[in-house]
């Protein structure tokens, strides 16, 4: 079971780092095309990624990514 759980916690992580690093990303090539982002709320994945994953920290880590 606590294999299991680890696994899980594993998981979030790597999706967590990844929609981090795309959303990063998405900027960084819109500001240098010059565009403007039409999906706003594609930032509110990797914040709601945290605080669920990780709620002892994410009242930081949210501000850090905002």
């Amino acid at each position: 079971m606590a294999n299991q759980q680890r696994k899980k916690i594993h998981l979030y992580n790597i999706f967590t780092i990844l929609s981090v690093n795309s959303s990063v990303a998405i900027t960084e090539i819109s500001i240098n095309r010059g565009t403007y982002l039409g999906i706003p709320y594609f930032y509110a994945i990797p914040v709601v990624l945290i605080a669920y994953n990780r709620p002892n920290i994410s009242t930081f880590v949210t501000d850090f990514v905002g």
